[in-house]
């Protein structure tokens, strides 16, 4: 009984190694200015700038940062996109008078945009993640829908504790 136990667990082992060897093998494909078309929204990794990009298929577009909260946002258009692999590069020229020239560039596939974004002067940088719109949409929804389920509950759960006993 014990061998036979101890069999099992070696074959559930290598059937997952090989599982996971087998996904790790699959990478996402490079992405293509077609599977870049849409909006993507996503913040800096110090939390204060956020963005909107939107891109056409030709690899052009519109870039909305708001550098501080509160403040209001500036407009960039984007006149180009090269790929090189997972490595993308958007050319950036201000829309608005008060927008700094600035550069975005990084890695790229078709579910997220692993950005720097910096001054061109060289004063300042930041790491930026972008995700589709609808992903993050999607997320916030989720989140959203499950807070309000557990305030629902609380609030049941509060109701009963007041009540009267018999």
């Amino acid at each position: 009984m014990l061998l036979r136990a101890y069999l099992l667990s070696a074959v559930a082992v290598t059937v997952t190694a090989f599982c996971d060897s087998e996904a790790a093998a699959k990478k996402i494909p490079p992405p293509s200015l077609a599977s870049l078309a849409g909006a993507w929204l996503g913040g800096s990794d110090g939390g204060l700038e956020y963005f909107r990009l939107e891109l056409r298929e030709n690899g052009t577009g519109h870039l909305a940062v708001q550098y501080l909260p509160g403040n209001p946002a500036v407009a960039y258009s984007i006149t180009s996109t090269s790929l090189s692999g997972y490595a993308v590069t958007f050319s950036v020229k201000p829309i608005d008078a008060d927008a700094e020239p600035i550069f975005l560039r990084g890695e790229a596939n078709s579910y997220r945009l692993s950005l720097k974004v910096g001054g061109t002067n060289g004063h300042w940088d930041r790491s930026l993640l972008l995700e589709h719109d609808s992903a993050v949409k999607e997320r916030i929804r989720s989140v959203e829908d499950r807070a309000s389920k557990i305030a629902k509950s609380a609030r049941l759960e509060a109701n009963k504790t007041m009540q009267p006993t018999r």
